[in-house]
Protein backbone atom coordinates (compact mmCIF):
# COMPACT_ATOMS: atom_id res chain seq x y z
CA UNK A 1 0.00 0.00 0.00
CA UNK A 2 0.91 3.91 -0.46
CA UNK A 3 2.39 5.39 2.11
CA UNK A 4 1.83 9.37 1.47
CA UNK A 5 3.84 10.68 4.32
CA UNK A 6 6.92 9.28 2.82
CA UNK A 7 6.74 11.64 -0.31
CA UNK A 8 6.66 10.41 -4.03
CA UNK A 9 9.72 9.58 -6.26
CA UNK A 10 9.91 11.45 -9.98
CA UNK A 11 10.97 9.88 -13.23
CA UNK A 12 12.45 6.81 -12.47
CA UNK A 13 11.20 3.11 -12.02
CA UNK A 14 12.37 2.32 -8.83
CA UNK A 15 12.59 4.24 -5.60
CA UNK A 16 16.31 6.15 -5.72
CA UNK A 17 16.61 8.66 -2.68
CA UNK A 18 17.90 11.28 -5.33
CA UNK A 19 14.53 11.39 -6.96
CA UNK A 20 12.49 11.63 -3.88
CA UNK A 21 10.17 14.09 -3.13
CA UNK A 22 9.11 14.45 0.63
CA UNK A 23 9.15 18.40 1.05
CA UNK A 24 6.51 20.60 -0.06
CA UNK A 25 5.46 23.75 2.02
CA UNK A 26 3.17 26.74 1.47
CA UNK A 27 3.15 29.27 3.91
CA UNK A 28 3.14 32.99 4.54
CA UNK A 29 5.83 35.97 6.01
CA UNK A 30 6.26 39.12 7.25
CA UNK A 31 8.28 41.44 5.31
CA UNK A 32 10.24 44.37 6.45
CA UNK A 33 11.94 47.53 5.15
CA UNK A 34 15.06 48.02 6.86
CA UNK A 35 18.68 48.92 6.80
CA UNK A 36 21.53 49.01 8.79
CA UNK A 37 20.17 51.88 10.97
CA UNK A 38 17.29 52.57 10.85
CA UNK A 39 14.09 54.74 12.24
CA UNK A 40 10.72 54.02 12.72
CA UNK A 41 7.95 52.57 9.21
CA UNK A 42 4.61 52.58 9.12
CA UNK A 43 2.61 50.50 6.53
CA UNK A 44 -0.37 50.64 4.91
CA UNK A 45 0.07 47.28 4.33
CA UNK A 46 2.56 44.23 3.94
CA UNK A 47 2.47 40.28 3.10
CA UNK A 48 4.75 37.65 1.49
CA UNK A 49 3.99 34.10 0.72
CA UNK A 50 6.07 31.10 -0.07
CA UNK A 51 6.24 27.74 -2.00
CA UNK A 52 8.66 25.39 -0.30
CA UNK A 53 9.77 22.28 -2.91
CA UNK A 54 12.78 20.32 -1.20
CA UNK A 55 15.13 23.17 -1.42
CA UNK A 56 13.66 25.33 -3.68
CA UNK A 57 12.11 28.34 -2.22
CA UNK A 58 10.29 31.14 -4.34
CA UNK A 59 8.85 33.99 -2.03
CA UNK A 60 6.80 36.77 -3.20
CA UNK A 61 6.54 40.26 -0.99
CA UNK A 62 4.82 43.12 -0.91
CA UNK A 63 5.15 46.40 1.15
CA UNK A 64 2.33 48.96 0.41
CA UNK A 65 2.11 52.30 1.05
CA UNK A 66 5.15 52.69 3.57
CA UNK A 67 6.26 56.15 5.53
CA UNK A 68 9.69 55.98 7.48
CA UNK A 69 10.62 58.74 9.48
CA UNK A 70 14.23 59.33 11.31
CA UNK A 71 17.25 58.50 10.86
CA UNK A 72 18.31 55.58 8.05
CA UNK A 73 21.15 54.22 6.93
CA UNK A 74 23.16 51.49 5.13
CA UNK A 75 21.84 49.07 2.56
CA UNK A 76 17.97 48.65 1.33
CA UNK A 77 16.80 45.35 2.97
CA UNK A 78 13.72 43.30 3.35
CA UNK A 79 14.24 41.04 6.46
CA UNK A 80 11.71 38.43 7.55
CA UNK A 81 12.49 35.52 4.88
CA UNK A 82 11.35 32.29 5.71
CA UNK A 83 13.80 30.14 5.41
CA UNK A 84 18.40 31.12 5.46
CA UNK A 85 19.81 30.99 1.65
CA UNK A 86 22.32 27.79 1.13
CA UNK A 87 24.17 28.73 -1.58
CA UNK A 88 26.34 25.36 -2.65
CA UNK A 89 29.62 25.17 -4.12
CA UNK A 90 29.72 29.13 -3.99
CA UNK A 91 27.39 29.60 -6.79
CA UNK A 92 24.92 32.37 -6.69
CA UNK A 93 21.45 30.96 -6.78
CA UNK A 94 19.12 33.44 -6.10
CA UNK A 95 17.86 36.37 -7.55
CA UNK A 96 14.83 37.97 -8.38
CA UNK A 97 12.35 40.68 -9.81
CA UNK A 98 11.21 43.73 -7.89
CA UNK A 99 9.06 46.71 -8.43
CA UNK A 100 9.45 50.17 -6.61
CA UNK A 101 7.60 53.45 -6.32
CA UNK A 102 9.17 56.11 -4.46
CA UNK A 103 12.09 54.86 -3.83
CA UNK A 104 15.05 56.37 -4.73
CA UNK A 105 17.84 54.76 -6.81
CA UNK A 106 21.77 55.53 -6.82
CA UNK A 107 22.57 57.04 -9.80
CA UNK A 108 21.63 57.38 -13.57
CA UNK A 109 24.12 55.16 -14.59
CA UNK A 110 22.70 52.37 -13.33
CA UNK A 111 19.30 50.81 -14.43
CA UNK A 112 18.55 47.37 -13.62
CA UNK A 113 17.98 46.23 -10.41
CA UNK A 114 18.19 42.81 -8.88
CA UNK A 115 17.19 40.82 -5.61
CA UNK A 116 19.61 38.73 -4.05
CA UNK A 117 20.05 36.81 -0.72
CA UNK A 118 23.62 36.02 0.21
CA UNK A 119 24.27 32.09 1.64
CA UNK A 120 23.86 32.21 5.62
CA UNK A 121 20.86 34.72 5.22
CA UNK A 122 17.44 35.38 5.74
CA UNK A 123 16.68 39.07 3.94
CA UNK A 124 17.03 40.58 0.60
CA UNK A 125 19.35 43.32 -0.51
CA UNK A 126 18.99 45.28 -4.13
CA UNK A 127 21.55 45.65 -6.38
CA UNK A 128 22.01 47.85 -9.24
CA UNK A 129 23.54 47.22 -12.54
CA UNK A 130 24.61 48.84 -15.43
CA UNK A 131 26.53 49.19 -18.44
CA UNK A 132 30.13 49.47 -18.12
CA UNK A 133 30.14 49.96 -14.37
CA UNK A 134 30.43 47.93 -11.08
CA UNK A 135 27.36 46.80 -9.07
CA UNK A 136 26.39 48.45 -6.19
CA UNK A 137 23.78 48.26 -3.49
CA UNK A 138 20.60 50.70 -3.33
CA UNK A 139 20.66 52.52 0.21
CA UNK A 140 17.65 52.53 2.73
CA UNK A 141 16.49 56.35 3.24
CA UNK A 142 13.44 58.61 4.74
CA UNK A 143 10.74 57.72 2.14
CA UNK A 144 6.62 58.89 1.83
CA UNK A 145 4.05 56.62 0.57
CA UNK A 146 6.57 54.19 -1.14
CA UNK A 147 5.78 50.74 -2.84
CA UNK A 148 7.95 48.06 -2.86
CA UNK A 149 7.49 44.14 -4.63
CA UNK A 150 9.15 41.43 -5.49
CA UNK A 151 9.48 37.57 -5.99
CA UNK A 152 12.85 35.79 -5.47
CA UNK A 153 13.92 32.14 -5.79
CA UNK A 154 16.95 30.59 -3.29
CA UNK A 155 17.56 27.67 -2.03
CA UNK A 156 17.46 26.45 1.31
CA UNK A 157 19.05 23.16 3.81
CA UNK A 158 15.63 23.70 5.59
Amino acid sequence: SADASKGIYLGVNSATAANLLNDYEEGTWTPSYTGSTTGSVSYGSRGGTYTKIGNLVVAWFSLVNFTTTGSWAGDLKVTGLPFTCNQTNNVRICNGVCRFYNINTNTNTRFNVTMDVDSGQSYLIFIQSGDDTNWESIQVETTSTSYLEGTISYRTDS
